[in-house]
């Protein structure tokens, strides 16, 4: 009973001190892992030089043109 009561503690107490103590280094690296990246915007010159025989550019999305 006593191996148990143990085991119970420190899946309690490890976590909680490496959260208080370790949380200003947790914090950044858990907005990197669960925030989407944003992709840069493509200029002319760049789709130009990555589509050479397409004479348009893409059409552009909804939130584009509302300049969101």
């Amino acid at each position: 009973m006593l191996n148990i009561l143990l085991i119970c503690f420190v899946v309690i107490i490890w976590p909680t001190a490496y959260l208080l103590f370790f949380k200003d280094k947790l914090r950044p690296w858990l907005d990197n892992k669960l925030t989407k990246d944003e992709l840069p915007k493509t200029t002319p010159e760049e789709f130009a030089a990555a589509y050479p025989f397409k004479d348009h550019q893409p059409p552009q999305s909804p939130q584009d043109k509302k300049g969101a």
